[in-house]
């Protein structure tokens, strides 16, 4: 479904918002839908064996990663202005994927605790890394094109948070090796379509030598 929404939503700003989606945009678009629909595929079956048993270190630290990943792309977004919207958008991914992990941590509390789990520290902590994650995603999208850093900021948050299954969750890879081997490559396509996906940065020098005298 993400997979297909990165799709439609490339038609729908190229048709119907006047946005000039490029042929790399396009390519880019692609690229990583398809790989994330390579991962959704390599995924069938694992839904009964994956479970929210995790280690609380492992966890603590898997999240904390992410964050600091993520606030340490937002601070280089203001160093690299001319990549801000694309460093951004990663930002916010980071941070949403965090925010997206822990909600299946806490999940595992609702059969026992019910409501109780609002008061759980790590709903708080989903709360504010959400806000977090809302407000680096408005910036992005207000210094970058629309496009690639949607396609970005979905293709991060999915990536990171896929592959906590195994990290933090002990959700147990494909038996098949070729399944493994496509989850691989998917994995490294989303991740080389997300870095193809923003057009290359010109040197201010060469955008100044086309301006006429």
């Amino acid at each position: 479904m993400i997979a297909g929404g990165l799709v439609l939503l490339t038609v729908v700003a190229d048709r119907l918002f006047g946005f000039k989606v490029t042929r790399r945009e396009w390519v880019g678009v692609g690229a990583c839908a398809l790989g994330l629909a390579f991962l959704a595929a390599t995924l069938d079956g694992a839904a009964g064996s994956s479970h929210n048993d995790y280690g609380a270190a492992t966890l603590a630290l898997y999240v904390a990663a992410g964050v600091g990943l993520g606030l340490g792309a937002a601070i280089a977004a203001g160093r690299d202005h001319a990549r801000a919207g694309v460093l951004l958008a990663a930002s916010a991914g980071l941070v949403w994927g965090a925010s997206d992990v822990t909600i299946k941590a806490l999940s595992g509390e609702l059969d026992a605790a019910g409501a109780g789990v609002l008061l759980d520290p790590l709903a708080l902590f989903i709360l504010t890394a959400s806000l977090v994650g809302m407000s680096i995603s408005a910036r992005s999208l207000q210094l970058g094109k629309a496009v690639p850093v949607i396609a970005i900021t979905s293709a991060t948050a999915n990536v990171f948070t896929i592959a906590s299954g195994s990290i933090v969750f002990g959700e147990p890879l494909p038996d098949d090796p070729f399944a493994l081997a496509v989850r691989v490559l998917a994995f490294a396509l989303v991740i080389a379509a997300a870095s193809l996906t923003p057009p290359p940065v010109r040197s201010p020098q060469a955008g100044e030598a086309t301006q006429p005298a």
